[in-house]
């Protein structure tokens, strides 16, 4: 072989590895990123569904306090109809108390 086919041929598998390796770093660099989205999706989704469950919990709280709330509610209700009730029956004994006390006054000789 010839100093010019030796460096022709030198040249083809220098071009020719050259080649082989861009395409295998590439090759490589595919599949890190494709485990890198990989990996950034299944972090989307752990913290969407941590969210979720944030969330349902909240729910779940806020629906509890609603419910002690209304029930609380309903409470002060009863209690304030008992005393509205206690003091109609209050206003109507004293005036029933007023009423007797003037008939007794009216009966007292003067």
């Amino acid at each position: 072989m010839t100093d010019a086919a030796t460096g022709q041929l030198v040249t083809v598998v220098s071009v020719a590895g050259a080649a082989i390796w861009q395409y295998l770093r590439e090759n490589r660099q595919r599949r890190w990123d494709l485990e890198d989205r990989r990996m950034a999706r299944e972090h989307v989704v752990q913290v969407a569904s941590d969210l979720a469950d944030t969330v349902k919990d909240n729910n779940r709280s806020l629906h509890e306090a609603i419910s002690e709330n209304t029930g609380k509610t309903e409470q002060a209700i009863k209690a304030a109809d008992a005393a509205y009730s206690e003091a109609n029956d209050v206003n109507k004994k004293i005036e029933k108390l007023g009423i007797e006390h003037n008939a007794i006054d009216k009966m007292k000789p003067r």
